[in-house]
Protein backbone atom coordinates (compact mmCIF):
# COMPACT_ATOMS: atom_id res chain seq x y z
CA UNK A 1 0.00 0.00 0.00
CA UNK A 2 3.01 2.38 0.55
CA UNK A 3 3.76 4.73 -2.34
CA UNK A 4 6.89 3.86 -4.76
CA UNK A 5 8.78 6.52 -2.52
CA UNK A 6 8.21 4.98 0.82
CA UNK A 7 9.45 1.90 -1.40
CA UNK A 8 12.05 2.76 -2.81
CA UNK A 9 13.38 4.47 0.41
CA UNK A 10 12.92 1.20 2.55
CA UNK A 11 14.67 -0.83 0.01
CA UNK A 12 17.65 1.34 -0.09
CA UNK A 13 17.14 0.90 3.75
CA UNK A 14 17.62 -3.14 3.87
CA UNK A 15 20.19 -2.42 1.36
CA UNK A 16 22.39 -0.30 3.50
CA UNK A 17 22.05 -3.04 6.53
CA UNK A 18 23.01 -5.43 4.41
CA UNK A 19 26.48 -3.47 2.86
CA UNK A 20 26.95 -2.05 6.41
CA UNK A 21 26.74 -5.71 7.88
CA UNK A 22 29.46 -7.02 5.61
CA UNK A 23 31.82 -3.86 5.99
CA UNK A 24 32.24 -4.26 9.71
CA UNK A 25 32.83 -8.40 9.24
CA UNK A 26 35.49 -7.19 7.04
CA UNK A 27 37.21 -4.61 9.54
CA UNK A 28 35.43 -1.85 7.41
CA UNK A 29 33.88 1.00 9.93
CA UNK A 30 35.67 3.30 7.42
CA UNK A 31 33.74 2.07 4.61
CA UNK A 32 30.48 1.67 6.64
CA UNK A 33 31.06 5.31 7.95
CA UNK A 34 30.56 6.77 4.22
CA UNK A 35 27.85 4.16 3.62
CA UNK A 36 25.70 5.57 6.31
CA UNK A 37 26.37 9.47 5.76
CA UNK A 38 25.34 9.13 1.84
CA UNK A 39 22.15 7.42 2.63
CA UNK A 40 21.25 9.72 5.60
CA UNK A 41 22.46 12.92 3.59
CA UNK A 42 22.17 11.87 -0.06
CA UNK A 43 18.51 9.93 0.06
CA UNK A 44 16.93 11.10 3.66
CA UNK A 45 17.61 14.61 3.74
CA UNK A 46 18.44 15.16 -0.13
CA UNK A 47 15.74 13.39 -1.68
CA UNK A 48 12.96 11.53 0.46
CA UNK A 49 12.62 14.21 3.00
CA UNK A 50 12.40 16.93 0.63
CA UNK A 51 10.30 15.37 -1.90
CA UNK A 52 8.04 14.93 0.84
CA UNK A 53 7.60 18.10 2.01
CA UNK A 54 3.81 18.22 1.00
CA UNK A 55 2.88 14.91 2.68
CA UNK A 56 4.34 16.02 5.67
CA UNK A 57 2.20 19.21 5.53
CA UNK A 58 -0.99 17.78 4.86
CA UNK A 59 -3.91 19.10 6.76
CA UNK A 60 -5.20 15.77 7.35
CA UNK A 61 -3.50 12.27 8.84
CA UNK A 62 -4.22 10.66 5.41
CA UNK A 63 -3.31 7.16 4.58
CA UNK A 64 -0.45 8.92 2.33
CA UNK A 65 1.03 11.34 5.10
CA UNK A 66 1.31 8.40 8.16
CA UNK A 67 3.02 6.26 5.76
CA UNK A 68 5.83 9.68 4.92
CA UNK A 69 6.06 9.56 8.72
CA UNK A 70 6.35 6.10 9.46
CA UNK A 71 8.46 5.70 7.08
CA UNK A 72 11.06 8.41 8.02
CA UNK A 73 10.93 7.20 11.28
CA UNK A 74 11.62 3.52 10.56
CA UNK A 75 14.58 4.43 8.74
CA UNK A 76 16.26 6.87 11.09
CA UNK A 77 15.08 4.14 14.13
CA UNK A 78 16.82 1.77 12.42
CA UNK A 79 19.70 3.94 10.77
CA UNK A 80 21.03 4.39 14.50
CA UNK A 81 21.72 0.95 15.47
CA UNK A 82 24.22 0.09 12.81
CA UNK A 83 26.10 3.78 13.16
CA UNK A 84 26.16 2.87 16.89
CA UNK A 85 29.54 1.16 16.63
CA UNK A 86 31.20 4.18 14.96
CA UNK A 87 29.09 7.05 16.81
CA UNK A 88 28.02 5.48 19.92
CA UNK A 89 26.93 8.87 21.77
CA UNK A 90 24.75 10.44 18.61
CA UNK A 91 23.38 7.08 17.66
CA UNK A 92 22.12 6.43 21.31
CA UNK A 93 20.69 10.53 21.45
CA UNK A 94 19.05 9.40 18.69
CA UNK A 95 17.71 6.11 19.59
CA UNK A 96 16.34 7.35 22.78
CA UNK A 97 14.17 10.08 21.35
CA UNK A 98 12.74 7.88 18.85
CA UNK A 99 11.81 4.86 20.98
CA UNK A 100 10.80 7.68 23.86
CA UNK A 101 8.15 9.23 21.39
CA UNK A 102 6.74 6.44 20.93
CA UNK A 103 6.56 5.35 24.14
CA UNK A 104 8.77 2.86 24.01
CA UNK A 105 11.42 1.69 27.17
CA UNK A 106 14.59 1.20 25.55
CA UNK A 107 17.27 1.93 27.69
CA UNK A 108 19.98 2.24 25.34
CA UNK A 109 21.19 1.43 21.43
CA UNK A 110 24.14 -0.32 22.25
CA UNK A 111 21.56 -2.83 23.66
CA UNK A 112 20.03 -2.99 20.31
CA UNK A 113 20.01 -5.85 18.24
CA UNK A 114 21.61 -5.25 15.31
CA UNK A 115 19.15 -4.89 12.20
CA UNK A 116 18.74 -7.71 9.82
CA UNK A 117 18.40 -7.17 6.44
CA UNK A 118 15.07 -8.16 5.09
CA UNK A 119 15.76 -9.13 1.13
CA UNK A 120 11.90 -8.79 0.83
CA UNK A 121 11.92 -5.49 1.13
CA UNK A 122 14.75 -4.99 -1.76
CA UNK A 123 13.94 -3.90 -5.00
CA UNK A 124 16.77 -3.47 -7.00
CA UNK A 125 15.65 -2.39 -9.96
CA UNK A 126 13.31 0.29 -8.19
CA UNK A 127 16.84 2.07 -6.63
CA UNK A 128 18.24 1.46 -10.12
CA UNK A 129 15.26 3.70 -11.34
CA UNK A 130 15.37 6.57 -8.51
CA UNK A 131 19.83 6.71 -8.55
CA UNK A 132 18.71 7.48 -12.51
CA UNK A 133 16.67 9.75 -11.45
CA UNK A 134 18.69 11.06 -9.33
CA UNK A 135 21.43 11.41 -11.60
CA UNK A 136 19.50 13.34 -13.94
CA UNK A 137 18.03 15.68 -11.76
CA UNK A 138 21.34 16.56 -10.43
CA UNK A 139 22.57 17.09 -14.13
CA UNK A 140 19.66 19.76 -15.31
CA UNK A 141 19.96 21.64 -11.93
CA UNK A 142 23.98 21.83 -12.63
CA UNK A 143 22.79 23.40 -15.70
CA UNK A 144 20.69 25.93 -14.63
CA UNK A 145 23.26 27.20 -11.96
CA UNK A 146 25.73 27.16 -15.10
CA UNK A 147 23.31 29.24 -17.14
CA UNK A 148 22.24 31.64 -14.06
CA UNK A 149 18.74 30.12 -14.61
CA UNK A 150 17.10 29.79 -11.62
CA UNK A 151 15.11 26.84 -10.79
CA UNK A 152 11.59 28.79 -10.01
CA UNK A 153 11.83 29.51 -14.05
CA UNK A 154 10.48 27.18 -15.80
CA UNK A 155 11.63 25.55 -18.77
CA UNK A 156 10.37 23.55 -21.89
CA UNK A 157 12.76 20.37 -22.91
CA UNK A 158 14.97 18.38 -21.20
CA UNK A 159 16.72 16.01 -24.21
CA UNK A 160 18.09 12.70 -23.63
CA UNK A 161 20.22 10.58 -25.70
CA UNK A 162 19.30 6.97 -23.78
CA UNK A 163 22.24 4.27 -25.25
CA UNK A 164 19.75 1.25 -24.74
CA UNK A 165 16.07 0.32 -23.83
CA UNK A 166 17.10 -0.32 -20.45
CA UNK A 167 18.70 3.30 -19.23
CA UNK A 168 15.09 4.68 -21.81
CA UNK A 169 12.48 3.12 -19.83
CA UNK A 170 14.25 3.60 -16.34
CA UNK A 171 14.04 7.27 -16.98
CA UNK A 172 10.33 7.15 -18.32
CA UNK A 173 9.22 5.36 -14.94
CA UNK A 174 10.58 8.24 -12.92
CA UNK A 175 9.66 11.02 -16.03
CA UNK A 176 7.16 12.94 -13.42
CA UNK A 177 9.21 13.13 -10.51
CA UNK A 178 12.16 14.35 -12.79
CA UNK A 179 10.36 17.17 -14.35
CA UNK A 180 8.94 18.24 -11.13
CA UNK A 181 12.25 18.59 -8.94
CA UNK A 182 13.62 20.64 -12.38
CA UNK A 183 10.72 22.60 -13.13
CA UNK A 184 10.91 21.90 -16.76
CA UNK A 185 7.61 20.61 -18.91
CA UNK A 186 8.69 18.27 -21.59
CA UNK A 187 11.53 14.98 -20.96
CA UNK A 188 11.96 13.33 -24.90
CA UNK A 189 14.46 11.21 -26.10
CA UNK A 190 16.75 11.53 -29.17
CA UNK A 191 19.14 9.83 -31.45
CA UNK A 192 22.43 10.02 -30.53
CA UNK A 193 23.21 11.96 -34.26
CA UNK A 194 19.90 14.31 -34.27
CA UNK A 195 19.83 17.40 -31.64
CA UNK A 196 23.16 16.17 -30.03
CA UNK A 197 26.50 15.48 -31.43
CA UNK A 198 29.35 14.09 -29.60
CA UNK A 199 33.09 14.23 -29.33
CA UNK A 200 35.54 11.60 -27.65
CA UNK A 201 38.73 13.19 -26.05
CA UNK A 202 41.54 10.36 -25.02
CA UNK A 203 43.03 10.07 -21.83
CA UNK A 204 47.01 10.11 -22.46
CA UNK A 205 47.39 9.31 -18.99
CA UNK A 206 46.14 5.78 -19.38
CA UNK A 207 46.22 5.25 -22.82
CA UNK A 208 49.64 6.17 -23.26
CA UNK A 209 50.78 3.56 -20.61
CA UNK A 210 48.39 1.19 -22.46
CA UNK A 211 49.03 1.47 -26.39
CA UNK A 212 53.00 3.07 -26.43
CA UNK A 213 54.27 3.83 -29.83
CA UNK A 214 50.80 3.36 -30.60
CA UNK A 215 49.72 6.08 -29.16
CA UNK A 216 49.28 8.73 -31.96
CA UNK A 217 47.97 6.19 -34.43
CA UNK A 218 44.79 5.09 -31.45
CA UNK A 219 44.40 9.24 -31.11
CA UNK A 220 43.68 9.61 -34.49
CA UNK A 221 41.34 6.83 -34.78
CA UNK A 222 39.70 7.90 -31.88
CA UNK A 223 38.96 11.52 -33.05
CA UNK A 224 37.42 10.22 -36.13
CA UNK A 225 35.10 7.93 -34.22
CA UNK A 226 31.46 8.36 -36.06
CA UNK A 227 28.12 8.82 -34.04
CA UNK A 228 27.37 5.38 -34.07
CA UNK A 229 30.90 4.10 -32.81
CA UNK A 230 30.24 6.44 -30.03
CA UNK A 231 27.10 5.03 -28.96
CA UNK A 232 29.08 1.23 -28.82
CA UNK A 233 31.55 2.75 -26.93
CA UNK A 234 29.33 4.20 -24.57
CA UNK A 235 28.57 0.61 -23.65
CA UNK A 236 31.56 -0.34 -22.83
CA UNK A 237 34.00 -1.21 -25.53
CA UNK A 238 35.11 -0.53 -28.65
CA UNK A 239 37.51 -2.58 -31.61
CA UNK A 240 39.07 -0.26 -33.93
CA UNK A 241 41.73 -1.33 -36.98
CA UNK A 242 44.44 1.59 -36.89
CA UNK A 243 45.73 2.47 -40.30
CA UNK A 244 49.00 -0.01 -39.65
CA UNK A 245 46.29 -2.91 -39.47
CA UNK A 246 46.58 -3.25 -35.79
CA UNK A 247 43.88 -4.21 -34.02
CA UNK A 248 42.84 -2.58 -30.63
CA UNK A 249 40.27 -2.14 -27.73
CA UNK A 250 38.57 0.93 -26.49
CA UNK A 251 37.70 0.86 -23.41
CA UNK A 252 35.01 3.87 -21.69
CA UNK A 253 37.45 4.55 -18.80
CA UNK A 254 40.36 4.96 -21.30
CA UNK A 255 38.15 8.27 -22.69
CA UNK A 256 36.12 10.96 -22.15
CA UNK A 257 32.97 11.54 -24.46
CA UNK A 258 31.69 14.98 -24.09
CA UNK A 259 28.55 16.82 -26.18
CA UNK A 260 29.17 19.82 -28.03
CA UNK A 261 26.92 22.60 -26.78
CA UNK A 262 24.30 23.93 -29.54
CA UNK A 263 22.09 27.69 -29.82
CA UNK A 264 19.87 27.42 -27.67
CA UNK A 265 20.57 24.05 -25.64
CA UNK A 266 23.49 23.29 -23.08
CA UNK A 267 24.84 19.99 -22.54
CA UNK A 268 26.25 18.01 -19.57
CA UNK A 269 27.84 14.23 -19.91
CA UNK A 270 28.01 11.86 -16.75
CA UNK A 271 29.34 8.47 -17.35
CA UNK A 272 27.15 7.03 -19.99
CA UNK A 273 24.67 9.58 -19.23
CA UNK A 274 24.11 12.99 -21.40
CA UNK A 275 21.63 15.23 -20.38
CA UNK A 276 20.72 18.60 -22.99
CA UNK A 277 18.63 21.46 -21.59
CA UNK A 278 16.48 24.13 -23.94
CA UNK A 279 17.39 27.31 -22.03
CA UNK A 280 15.15 29.68 -24.72
CA UNK A 281 12.66 31.45 -22.39
CA UNK A 282 9.51 31.99 -24.34
CA UNK A 283 6.76 34.75 -23.08
CA UNK A 284 4.75 32.07 -21.67
CA UNK A 285 6.91 30.72 -19.51
CA UNK A 286 8.71 33.97 -18.50
CA UNK A 287 4.94 34.92 -17.07
CA UNK A 288 5.15 31.72 -15.16
CA UNK A 289 8.26 32.43 -13.86
CA UNK A 290 7.49 36.22 -12.57
CA UNK A 291 4.30 34.47 -10.96
CA UNK A 292 6.77 31.73 -8.97
CA UNK A 293 8.39 34.56 -7.70
CA UNK A 294 5.38 36.74 -6.78
CA UNK A 295 4.65 34.05 -4.76
CA UNK A 296 8.08 33.44 -3.29
CA UNK A 297 7.71 37.28 -2.12
CA UNK A 298 4.16 36.97 -0.41
CA UNK A 299 4.97 34.08 1.24
CA UNK A 300 8.11 36.30 2.40
CA UNK A 301 5.74 38.96 3.57
CA UNK A 302 3.72 37.02 5.14
CA UNK A 303 6.03 35.21 7.28
CA UNK A 304 7.77 38.41 8.13
CA UNK A 305 4.04 40.49 9.06
CA UNK A 306 3.98 37.28 12.06
CA UNK A 307 0.65 35.72 9.97
CA UNK A 308 -0.44 32.08 10.91
CA UNK A 309 0.31 29.58 7.72
CA UNK A 310 -3.13 29.12 7.74
CA UNK A 311 -4.64 32.53 7.88
CA UNK A 312 -6.49 33.78 4.68
CA UNK A 313 -5.47 37.09 2.83
CA UNK A 314 -5.79 39.44 0.46
CA UNK A 315 -3.13 40.73 -2.15
CA UNK A 316 -3.10 43.97 -3.85
CA UNK A 317 0.23 44.75 -6.17
CA UNK A 318 0.91 47.34 -8.03
CA UNK A 319 0.85 47.30 -12.01
CA UNK A 320 3.47 48.01 -14.43
CA UNK A 321 3.76 46.34 -17.64
CA UNK A 322 6.22 43.70 -16.95
CA UNK A 323 3.94 41.61 -14.71
CA UNK A 324 0.30 42.43 -15.36
CA UNK A 325 -0.06 39.87 -18.00
CA UNK A 326 1.23 37.19 -15.63
CA UNK A 327 -0.97 38.31 -13.09
CA UNK A 328 -3.92 38.01 -15.33
CA UNK A 329 -2.71 34.89 -16.49
CA UNK A 330 -1.89 32.82 -13.25
CA UNK A 331 -4.11 34.38 -10.59
CA UNK A 332 -5.31 31.26 -9.60
CA UNK A 333 -2.18 30.18 -9.06
CA UNK A 334 -0.65 32.32 -7.19
CA UNK A 335 -4.16 32.72 -5.18
CA UNK A 336 -4.01 28.97 -4.32
CA UNK A 337 -0.33 29.08 -3.21
CA UNK A 338 -0.55 31.94 -1.01
CA UNK A 339 -4.32 31.23 0.46
CA UNK A 340 -5.11 34.77 -0.87
CA UNK A 341 -8.83 35.12 -1.46
CA UNK A 342 -8.37 38.00 -4.02
CA UNK A 343 -5.73 39.32 -5.68
CA UNK A 344 -5.70 42.71 -7.67
CA UNK A 345 -3.77 44.72 -9.33
CA UNK A 346 -4.09 48.85 -8.49
CA UNK A 347 -1.83 52.00 -10.06
CA UNK A 348 -1.04 53.22 -6.99
CA UNK A 349 -0.78 51.35 -3.67
CA UNK A 350 0.31 53.22 -0.37
CA UNK A 351 2.23 51.94 2.23
CA UNK A 352 3.18 48.60 0.19
CA UNK A 353 6.66 46.60 0.05
CA UNK A 354 8.70 47.49 -2.93
CA UNK A 355 9.97 44.36 -4.74
CA UNK A 356 13.33 44.52 -6.86
CA UNK A 357 12.17 42.21 -10.05
CA UNK A 358 15.13 41.66 -12.62
CA UNK A 359 15.46 45.22 -14.16
CA UNK A 360 12.18 46.47 -12.92
CA UNK A 361 10.20 47.32 -9.29
CA UNK A 362 6.86 47.11 -8.11
CA UNK A 363 4.85 46.90 -5.01
CA UNK A 364 2.58 44.85 -2.76
CA UNK A 365 0.49 44.51 0.04
CA UNK A 366 -1.34 42.16 1.80
CA UNK A 367 -3.77 42.40 4.26
CA UNK A 368 -5.46 39.44 6.85
CA UNK A 369 -9.35 37.91 5.86
CA UNK A 370 -11.50 38.75 9.13
CA UNK A 371 -13.99 36.37 9.58
CA UNK A 372 -12.39 34.20 10.49
CA UNK A 373 -13.69 30.87 12.78
CA UNK A 374 -13.52 31.50 16.23
CA UNK A 375 -13.28 27.97 18.00
CA UNK A 376 -12.85 24.50 17.11
CA UNK A 377 -15.51 22.16 16.40
CA UNK A 378 -16.53 19.12 18.71
CA UNK A 379 -14.60 17.02 16.38
CA UNK A 380 -11.59 18.86 16.65
CA UNK A 381 -11.66 19.15 19.75
CA UNK A 382 -12.11 15.39 20.84
CA UNK A 383 -9.45 14.52 18.60
CA UNK A 384 -7.04 17.29 20.71
CA UNK A 385 -8.10 15.63 23.73
CA UNK A 386 -6.96 11.95 22.67
CA UNK A 387 -3.87 13.79 22.12
CA UNK A 388 -3.76 15.30 25.17
CA UNK A 389 -4.33 12.02 27.35
CA UNK A 390 -1.80 10.03 25.43
CA UNK A 391 0.72 12.73 26.57
CA UNK A 392 -0.12 12.40 29.49
CA UNK A 393 -0.63 9.17 30.64
CA UNK A 394 3.31 8.84 29.24
CA UNK A 395 4.20 11.99 31.24
CA UNK A 396 2.96 10.73 34.52
CA UNK A 397 4.51 7.51 34.06
CA UNK A 398 7.92 9.19 33.49
CA UNK A 399 7.27 11.41 36.11
CA UNK A 400 6.24 8.65 39.07
CA UNK A 401 10.02 6.81 37.47
CA UNK A 402 11.74 10.06 38.34
CA UNK A 403 10.48 10.04 41.93
CA UNK A 404 11.24 6.48 42.60
CA UNK A 405 14.84 7.21 41.54
CA UNK A 406 15.41 10.64 43.58
CA UNK A 407 13.73 8.39 46.51
CA UNK A 408 15.72 5.48 45.93
CA UNK A 409 12.57 3.64 46.33
CA UNK A 410 13.77 1.01 43.90
CA UNK A 411 17.10 0.02 46.04
CA UNK A 412 17.85 -3.35 46.39
CA UNK A 413 18.02 -2.65 50.35
CA UNK A 414 21.72 -3.49 50.77
CA UNK A 415 23.51 -0.84 53.10
CA UNK A 416 27.44 -0.56 53.30
CA UNK A 417 28.24 0.11 56.59
CA UNK A 418 31.74 1.90 55.33
CA UNK A 419 31.60 5.96 55.98
CA UNK A 420 34.22 6.35 52.94
CA UNK A 421 32.03 4.24 50.64
CA UNK A 422 28.96 6.52 51.33
CA UNK A 423 31.15 9.95 51.50
CA UNK A 424 32.04 8.98 47.71
CA UNK A 425 28.63 7.23 46.64
CA UNK A 426 27.15 10.81 48.16
CA UNK A 427 29.46 12.55 46.42
CA UNK A 428 29.28 10.74 42.32
CA UNK A 429 25.12 10.56 43.08
CA UNK A 430 24.54 14.35 43.82
CA UNK A 431 25.35 15.97 40.23
CA UNK A 432 23.09 13.03 38.66
CA UNK A 433 20.10 13.56 41.56
CA UNK A 434 19.97 16.95 40.83
CA UNK A 435 19.34 16.35 37.18
CA UNK A 436 16.36 14.10 37.82
CA UNK A 437 14.76 16.71 40.19
CA UNK A 438 15.13 19.53 37.37
CA UNK A 439 13.20 17.05 34.95
CA UNK A 440 10.92 16.05 37.52
CA UNK A 441 10.00 19.45 37.84
CA UNK A 442 9.48 20.05 34.46
CA UNK A 443 7.31 16.82 33.51
CA UNK A 444 5.04 18.10 36.71
CA UNK A 445 4.78 21.78 35.03
CA UNK A 446 4.34 20.20 31.94
CA UNK A 447 1.20 17.63 33.93
CA UNK A 448 -0.72 20.35 35.02
CA UNK A 449 -0.66 22.38 31.79
CA UNK A 450 -2.16 19.39 30.15
CA UNK A 451 -4.55 19.22 32.59
CA UNK A 452 -5.41 22.54 32.27
CA UNK A 453 -5.67 22.08 28.77
CA UNK A 454 -7.98 19.20 29.33
CA UNK A 455 -10.21 21.87 31.22
CA UNK A 456 -10.34 24.15 28.28
CA UNK A 457 -11.43 21.70 25.80
CA UNK A 458 -14.24 21.00 28.58
CA UNK A 459 -15.19 24.80 28.53
CA UNK A 460 -14.77 24.75 24.45
CA UNK A 461 -12.24 27.42 24.90
CA UNK A 462 -9.12 25.30 23.72
CA UNK A 463 -7.07 26.62 21.13
CA UNK A 464 -7.68 29.81 20.89
CA UNK A 465 -4.54 32.28 21.88
CA UNK A 466 -5.69 34.03 24.95
CA UNK A 467 -4.04 37.50 23.77
CA UNK A 468 -5.72 37.77 20.24
CA UNK A 469 -8.89 35.74 20.41
CA UNK A 470 -7.42 33.95 17.04
CA UNK A 471 -7.38 30.09 16.57
CA UNK A 472 -3.86 28.46 17.49
CA UNK A 473 -3.27 26.48 14.02
CA UNK A 474 -3.86 22.84 14.60
CA UNK A 475 0.12 22.46 13.80
CA UNK A 476 1.34 24.01 16.67
CA UNK A 477 -1.12 22.59 19.03
CA UNK A 478 -0.23 18.97 17.89
CA UNK A 479 3.02 19.81 18.88
CA UNK A 480 2.49 21.88 21.98
CA UNK A 481 -0.80 20.58 22.48
CA UNK A 482 -0.79 22.96 25.85
CA UNK A 483 -0.17 26.08 24.25
CA UNK A 484 -2.36 29.02 25.02
CA UNK A 485 -0.40 31.54 22.66
CA UNK A 486 0.02 32.20 19.12
CA UNK A 487 3.29 32.36 17.10
CA UNK A 488 2.54 36.14 16.71
CA UNK A 489 1.91 36.75 19.94
CA UNK A 490 4.79 34.86 21.26
CA UNK A 491 6.90 36.33 19.12
CA UNK A 492 5.11 39.51 20.59
CA UNK A 493 5.96 38.82 23.88
CA UNK A 494 9.92 37.82 23.05
CA UNK A 495 10.31 41.12 21.71
CA UNK A 496 8.86 42.75 24.99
Amino acid sequence: ERPEMDRWMLSSLNTLIREVEQCYEEYEPTRAGRLIQSFVVDNVSNWFVRLSRKRFWGSSMSTDKQSAYQTLYTCLETVARPMAPIAPYYADRLYRDLTTARGKQESSVHLASFPQADDSMIDTEQEKRMQLAQQVTSMVLSLRKKEQIIVRQPLQRIAIPAIDQEQQARIQAMQQLILDEVNVKELEFVEGQGILVKKVKCNFRTMGKKFGKQMKSVSAAVSALSQEQIAQLETGSLNLTLPEGDEVLIELEDVEIFSEDIPGWTVANEGSLTVALDIQVTDELKQEGIARELVKRIQTLRKESGFEITDRINVFVKSCPQIVDAVINFQSYICAQVLADSLKLVDNLVNGVVLDMEDYQTMISISKKTGEKTRYSDEELEEFRQIILEKLELTRRDYEAMMDQISNRNDNGAEDTQPTYHALEEGSLVQSKEAVIGMAARAQKFIKGLEAALMRIDNKTYGICRETGKLIPKERLRAVPHATLCIEAKNQRDKK
